[in-house]
């Protein structure tokens, strides 16, 4: 991707495709790892070593992006991206209590990872995983905790739909079969 001009939707040459994204994938993942592991210790009641410990499988997850043979497999595999994303978060919760809750707004980060790699509707698809992971993480009790992530996840999904939108149908993955330059 080029970012620097301004022009972030123009997109290398094909076949590079994949790796732009994995890249994107590896800035997500590596800076939400970093924003666990700097601020997990300011919370007095969090479980320090266990949020440390999903920091930094995040990050290792994140450099390990750009590593995978993405350009062998369809575009849509990136979706994997998001899904591993979400179930961290999820699983945060349930080894350490109120840590969904606390970090609710990465999962904002994964819908702007759908938004700048998937076509338009596809973070529609993705609110039942997200609920999902979310109720697993944070529990049904909570209509304040509930309530954040109503507003979370509408804009996320707002933002993610709107960068779908405004980006060419060309520079969409493949929905099935082999990327070219393999």
């Amino acid at each position: 991707m080029v970012w620097g001009d301004g022009a972030w939707k123009d997109r290398s040459p094909p076949g590079d495709r994949q790796r732009d994204d994995a890249q994107l994938a590896r800035l997500l993942y590596v800076v939400s790892g970093l924003v666990v592991l700097a601020t997990t210790w300011l919370l007095p009641s969090a479980d320090h070593l266990m949020m440390g410990l999903f920091a930094v499988a995040g990050i290792i997850t994140g450099l390990a992006m750009p590593l995978l043979p993405w350009r062998r497999w369809p575009g849509q595999t990136l979706l994997a991206v998001t899904i591993s994303g979400q179930l961290m978060i999820g699983l945060s919760g349930v080894a350490a209590e109120g840590a969904t809750q606390r970090y609710v707004a990465l999962y904002a980060v994964s819908y702007l990872f759908i938004g700048l790699t998937q076509p338009p509707r596809t973070a529609f698809t993705f609110v039942p995983l997200t609920v999902v992971t979310y109720a697993m993480g944070a529990g049904l009790d909570s209509a304040a905790a509930w309530f954040e992530f109503v507003v979370v996840i509408t804009v996320s999904v707002l933002i993610a739909e709107t960068l779908a939108i405004s980006t060419p149908a060309e520079t969409y993955p493949k929905k099935s079969g082999m990327e070219s330059g393999a």
